[in-house]
């Protein structure tokens, strides 16, 4: 049939043609929109929970005009709000009231956004606990057929199948959880570890299993992929948006010594904003010896890297007994 409005479904040019046809919506919103696909996002802050109500909803229907104008449409049943703040403060208020069009959005305590669970505090906690969860289902899945396969094979399964649920957006959760969370995760890859070795169940997991397996103890490894972005940013090879919020120190001070070459400028924030990734890599990135942060080649960035991160966990490991 002739197609009068839209693309067929699965298009190669479909995804394209969407971006365009959406491209000017911000203008029709006067707060921050993110856009991902047909994932969206509007988000107001204040301090005052009435005037967010009110801006939210002022939003909201501006962009549902939007949307009618070019012959799209809103669904409200699958529209959520939610409340973020510090736990202190959403004690006083959790939730908040955003209607469109006479209909009152759902408020949740949660939302998954683009594959993340988030709370209203950002701890990162339900992230962590679904990644413990689907980790132990899908590591007793494997169990099963243990017999039959070797320890390569194992160590591909296990980095398909579980380690991309430890690695996915963890620059944005991890530093958020307790020391409790941040156990339970430890102990849930030392079971990997155990099940790829074919390890007792209670075999201590330290620097020599690591190695044998050639995996970084999680914080490392979530380290590690900071570390990575933290490179493509100041490399230019990541969006603009996010180099435009890392500065070199001796391009703020203007003094170029040897210390400051690759150092960069720790961004003032609040006690709620130290768990973020700009924070959090810029501190990282900080820390690595000058002869890693002056490498021009990622394969090689990547390699010495990880190198100095196992000699960490060395250092770690000779000082004080962590792992279990």
């Amino acid at each position: 049939m002739t197609v009068t409005c839209g693309v067929p479904q699965g298009s190669i040019l479909g995804p394209l043609l969407f971006l365009i046809y959406i491209n000017d919506i911000y203008t029709a919103v006067r707060c921050k929109l993110l856009l991902y696909a047909d994932d969206s996002a509007l988000l107001v802050s204040g301090k005052d929970t009435q005037l967010i109500q009110e801006s939210l909803s002022s939003e909201l229907e501006a962009a549902r005009e939007w949307l009618i104008n070019n012959k799209l449409s809103l669904h409200l049943g699958k529209t959520e709000s939610i409340l973020f703040g510090s736990k202190r403060k959403l004690n006083t208020c959790s939730s908040i009231q955003v209607r469109c069009a006479g209909t009152t959005l759902a408020s949740q305590t949660h939302v998954k956004y683009l594959g993340i669970d988030l709370d209203q505090s950002l701890t990162g906690e339900r992230v962590a606990d679904k990644i413990i969860c689907k980790s132990n289902a899908k590591l007793k899945f494997l169990y099963r057929h243990t017999k039959t396969i070797n320890m390569k094979t194992k160590k591909l399964l296990t980095t398909a199948l579980i380690q991309c649920h430890f690695d996915y957006a963890c620059s944005s959760w991890f530093s958020g959880l307790t020391k409790k969370y941040k156990s339970r995760l430890q102990c849930t890859q030392n079971k990997v570890i155990r099940f790829i070795l074919n390890a007792p169940a209670r075999t201590h997991i330290g620097l020599r299993e690591f190695r044998l397996v050639n995996m970084l103890p999680v914080e490392l490894r979530v380290k590690q992929l900071k570390l990575n972005l933290v490179y493509n940013v100041i490399n230019d090879k990541a969006p603009k948006y996010m180099s435009n919020l890392i500065n070199v120190a001796c391009k703020q001070h203007g003094i170029n010594t040897r210390s400051s070459v690759m150092s960069l400028c720790v961004p003032y924030v609040k006690s709620f904003g130290q768990t973020s990734f700009y924070y959090t890599g810029i501190h990282a990135w900080n820390e690595l010896p000058f002869s890693i942060q002056s490498v021009q080649n990622m394969r090689q960035f990547k390699c010495l890297l990880k190198q100095f991160l196992f000699s960490c966990l060395n250092d770690q490991e000779a000082s004080s007994f962590i792992y279990y």
